[in-house]
């Protein structure tokens, strides 16, 4: 009888033991959930991939649990390319940043980036310098002239639903701000009422660059 019990507990604490090392339950999660609620047109649901694209998708994470999106508008639009976000409140006021730049995770800048940008495709705007994403995002809404994207642009993850919500916005009229510069501006505000992140993961701060 002693020595049954005692194999027992020695198939439990291997069973124990590989639950352990392969379990997923303690792990990052591959997939992240969300949504994007737009004032007047309405929700669309997205993907986030943390293992396609890591730095990418925890800079999006953190930015979104943080409340940053909430609140700001589309400053950029152009029709079948891009509704682009992340860097301005309403009335064109800049949104205050931690001003922290990632990695750009392309294969220009030596990454090998599984995504590809196709209608629907979320990925990280940016300047000249190839690490230069902060803040801004970009959803494309067509998929001919986005694939020149690829290769240079980081994406991280996709819109799942509420594609109906995106071709609304991607018809709207777009004139210019010539003051600040600014081109494919929205006549009439686009505005983002928040960005939620479906997970109570507690997610780490992405490697910056600075």
């Amino acid at each position: 009888m002693k020595k049954l019990i005692t194999t027992i507990l020695l198939c439990c604490m291997l069973l124990s033991l590989f639950a352990c090392n392969t379990g997923k339950s303690n792990g990052m999660p591959d997939v992240v959930k969300g949504s994007i609620t737009f004032k007047n047109y309405g929700v669309m649901q997205f993907e986030v991939y943390p293992n396609k694209a890591p730095v990418s998708a925890l800079r999006f994470i953190q930015l979104a649990k943080a409340g940053f999106y909430d609140g700001i508008i589309v400053h950029r639009l152009i029709q079948d390319f891009v509704i682009q976000a992340g860097a301005y409140e309403s009335g064109y006021t800049e949104r205050a940043s931690d001003g922290r730049h990632i990695k750009g995770e392309f294969s220009k800048n030596g990454f090998d980036n599984p995504i590809p940008h196709v209608r629907g495709t979320l990925s990280w705007a940016r300047p000249q310098a190839m690490d230069g994403a902060s803040t801004q995002i970009f959803i494309c809404t067509g998929d001919a002239l986005v694939k020149s994207l690829d290769g240079g642009y980081a994406a991280f993850g996709m819109i799942t639903d509420g594609f109906d919500v995106m071709d609304a916005i991607n018809i709207q009229e777009t004139g210019s701000i010539p003051e600040m510069g600014m081109n494919d501006v929205p006549i009439e505000e686009i505005l983002i009422e928040s960005v939620v992140i479906d997970s109570d993961y507690d997610f780490p701060a992405p490697d910056f660059i600075d």
